[in-house]
């Protein structure tokens, strides 16, 4: 019975895309078997449950981008123990599924000898090396997986595809889908505790400058109801500090492990998604907090980009507004707390609105892999 080989270079439980389609891939009850870097004993423990095989070959580190050197040695280090693991493994009629970008480089031409997929996660549009050496993979790979339609585009046109590839969302396949979840960190639990009803706006990700997270901690402040900045993630160059200069009562929560920062994220009234014009990457985003945000019914103020108009606008599911003008985040704001009910009902819309399974069914019948 042929089966799939799944691959991925980094830490496997931090990347959705791939705990989806593996998710997905248990839930069908396909042969399984994930050959990757490294991977918490949560999810280990998961897969194990469901009979499939885990290498763990220990070759990735953060450390190795930081010089070309480094990247190429832990490249290569990949490679060999990778190509070692597929052979253990691999069988007449199996496919191997290639969950990244950086693992389809790093496992070199041979690839091309075998029948796989691939996930590619970003655009790459200011990455050459990445967007010219993909190319050759892309045009003899029997589907491409990507999780935005304008990037599916761009890569169709620079790739000279003759079809365009699929479009997965970065929506988790499991979702707690409950508001109010009990908080297990004990000292968060009692800070959102403590800001009793309160309608809570939730910025999750990386705290830094450059992501107008400044004119949202001054918006906050002229609301015309009281509301609580929340903020969660890492905080690059203390610039938590320089935010409180404009909202002294923000809350920040630092960086919350997944999937528990969902716990968390079931409080808020309003999630924040910000991207802006750098390049074609962020114009083009597909992140995970629209799913997140939208499985717990709630709405959210993002950036006014063509990726995240097509979600908002067709759903009613939150406002577009311009990160860098003070007046206009607070009018969206109070224009969401104003109608709140029926912007939840259009966040609940929006995460119905694309069925996991069904799109991974289709692409396993394109893959004649049913």
């Amino acid at each position: 019975m042929k089966k799939i080989i799944y691959l991925f270079r980094g830490n496997l439980d931090k990347a959705i895309p791939a705990v989806t389609a593996l998710s997905f891939f248990m839930e069908q009850k396909i042969r399984l078997v994930v050959i990757t870097d490294e991977c918490n004993q949560e999810f280990q423990r998961h897969l194990q449950e469901h009979q499939v095989p885990v290498e763990l070959l220990h070759t990735f580190s953060l450390n190795h981008g930081s010089r070309t050197f480094h990247k190429i040695r832990s490249w290569l280090n990949f490679r060999k123990k990778a190509w070692n693991a597929i052979n253990k493994y691999y069988e007449k009629d199996d496919m191997l599924w290639i969950g990244s970008a950086d693992t389809t480089l790093a496992l070199g031409k041979r690839l091309l000898q075998y029948k796989y997929a691939l996930h590619i996660r970003e655009l790459y549009d200011m990455f050459p090396r990445y967007r010219n050496g993909l190319k050759i993979y892309a045009q003899n790979a029997a589907g491409i997986i990507v999780p935005e339609m304008s990037r599916a585009a761009c890569f169709r046109v620079w790739w000279q595809l003759k079809k365009t590839p699929f479009i997965v969302p970065n929506k988790p396949f499991f979702h707690p889908k409950t508001p109010n979840m009990p908080i297990s960190d004990e000292k968060i639990r009692h800070e959102i505790e403590q800001t009793g009803d309160t309608p809570i706006i939730l910025y999750q990700g990386h705290i830094e400058a450059g992501r107008s997270l400044d004119t949202l901690a001054q918006a906050v402040q002229r609301t015309s109801v009281p509301v609580q900045l929340v903020l969660m993630g890492r905080d690059h160059g203390n610039f938590v500090d320089r935010l409180r200069m404009y909202s002294p009562s923000l809350l920040y929560l630092g960086y919350v492990q997944p999937p528990h920062h969902l716990e968390v994220t079931s409080h808020a009234a309003i999630g924040v998604i910000q991207y802006n014009f750098s390049c074609l990457n962020h114009v083009f985003c597909a992140p995970n907090k629209i799913w997140e945000y939208s499985g717990f019914g709630f709405p959210a103020l993002v950036a006014d980009l063509p990726a995240l108009r097509y979600y908002y606008d067709r759903y009613h599911a939150g406002v577009c507004c311009d990160f860098d003008s003070v007046e206009d985040i607070t009018c969206h704001i109070n224009q969401i707390l104003d109608n709140r009910q029926s912007y939840q009902q259009g966040a609940l819309a929006l995460f119905h609105s694309f069925d996991i399974t069904m799109e991974y069914q289709k692409i396993l019948t394109h893959l004649c892999f049913v």
